[in-house]
């Protein structure tokens, strides 16, 4: 069944012809849901100046020590194995965000030491692009000998109930429930 959807580009106020299909991770075509006016205008604002961070959100964590081991890179995995959305990226076309696709999320990025200055860190990791072509607009990094996991993400991706929900299920399985 092919489902014909639209919508407005805020800026010029044309409305934009969005794929009706998309292929999820199993190649299966599946009806494509629409981007919400204001995840195409968080989307835009941050093709704009892709270095700027703009609608970036990090959580980070510090576990207390001795959960970290094999636990948390395993609970993520898991996690981001249930969460249907942790798998989209989002389409654009001549710099407008045209829709989504399911792709294969990234293993975690692993540092052997903190940065000298952890703010600065922060700052230049909200500052790099999370609007690879065909790649998730989250990433993970953690720091095993000091129990630290920072988990930046896009915020058209997800809203505030969202990472709730997300982050309650991942520390729910570090905790072994």
């Amino acid at each position: 069944m092919m489902i014909r959807t639209g919508v407005m580009d805020l800026a010029t106020g044309r409305i934009l012809k969005l794929p009706t299909m998309v292929r999820d991770m199993t190649g299966a075509s599946v009806p494509l849901p629409p981007l919400a006016p204001l995840q195409q205008l968080m989307l835009r604002d941050s093709l704009a100046e892709e270095d700027a961070g703009h609608h970036v959100e990090q959580v980070e964590i510090q576990f207390s020590a001795g959960v970290w081991r094999d636990g948390v890179p395993a609970a993520w995995r898991e996690t981001v194995a249930r969460t249907e959305v942790l798998g989209i990226a989002f389409l654009t076309d001549g710099g407008n965000p045209s829709g989504i696709e399911f792709v294969e999320p990234p293993a975690i990025s692993t540092e052997n030491e903190l940065p000298e200055s952890w703010e600065s860190w922060l700052a230049s990791d909200r500052k790099r692009s999370l609007l690879a072509a065909h790649g998730v607009p989250w990433r993970v990094t953690c720091w095993p000998a000091a129990g630290r996991m920072v988990w930046t993400f896009h915020h058209a991706l997800l809203d505030g109930r969202s990472i709730t929900r997300i982050l309650q299920g991942f520390l729910a399985r570090v905790a072994g429930e």
